[in-house]
């Protein structure tokens, strides 16, 4: 049970730093021509 759930964690973190790593991009990009 404890793997099923560090999976879900696992993939919770995934996601955030995913999401972080898009925002950074678009941020860094954004005022360069």
């Amino acid at each position: 049970m404890w793997l099923l759930e560090g999976l879900v964690g696992l993939a919770q973190a995934v996601q955030i730093v995913a999401h972080g790593a898009t925002e950074l991009k678009f941020k860094l990009s954004g005022p360069l021509p």
